[in-house]
């Protein structure tokens, strides 16, 4: 009679709650399928999600808003399920470093104070994507220049405040704070407060991953 859902309003009635229920799995489906397709017409990972085409009776049921995630990143991962790595093209089977990808990029594209430009230009433009792009491959280079940090932070905070995903709302938000030093994002060591109630072996267990093994040596 009633359907209550973790991600969504309640459903109540017999047959809302079906062709609620019908819809998702139909949806589920489409995007599998629609993916396996892309993969047979040859399609990269990173193309898969300008692939997906909702139709109409999908987009328009409220109940599959993106409001946990963007549409567009729901492919990749099935691809990556269903065929690893490799995408069949021998000239991605080795990868450059991201750092040095971008240094080639940034030196073809003119030097850095070029890249600035062309990343302000396509935000002007409209492409926050591209925009986010080129900056990306500067603060990749040199994380610590405050320039790069700002205009990396101001692209986050322009895409996240119109996301409708939570998540990637959440992702944008919080690294455009973080570049800009409003919070501290903690990563290799552990913060006190969960490490004081951390059993000795599961302490153990996390620091293990933490090992500089050049440092460590036999030890």
């Amino acid at each position: 009679e009633v359907m209550l859902s973790t991600h969504g309003m309640p459903v109540v009635g017999k047959q809302a709650i079906k062709e609620t229920v019908e819809t998702y799995a139909d949806f589920y489906s489409f995007v599998k399928d629609q993916t396996l397709r892309a993969m047979l017409l040859g399609r990269a990972p990173q193309d898969l999600g300008k692939f997906l085409k909702l139709p109409k009776h999908f987009s328009d049921a409220e109940f599959l808003c993106e409001t946990y995630g963007p549409l567009e990143t729901f492919a990749e991962p099935i691809y990556h399920q269903a065929r690893g790595f490799f995408d069949n093209d021998a000239a991605n089977i080795f990868k450059l470093t991201r750092e040095d990808e971008a240094k080639n990029l940034i030196k073809a594209m003119g030097g850095p104070d070029k890249v600035v430009q062309l990343s302000d230009q396509a935000n002007k433009d409209g492409d926050q994507i591209w925009a986010l792009k080129l900056i990306n491959y500067l603060y990749v280079t040199d994380p610590t220049n405050q320039l790069y940090r700002n205009k990396k932070a101001q692209l986050l905070y322009q895409m996240g405040m119109v996301l409708e995903s939570q998540n990637a709302r959440s992702w944008c938000l919080t690294q455009a704070y973080a570049l800009t030093g409003k919070i501290q994002l903690p990563r290799l060591i552990l913060p006190d407060a969960i490490a004081n109630n951390m059993t000795p072996t599961m302490l153990l267990s996390q620091y293990k991953v933490r090992t500089d093994p050049e440092k460590a040596g036999t030890t």
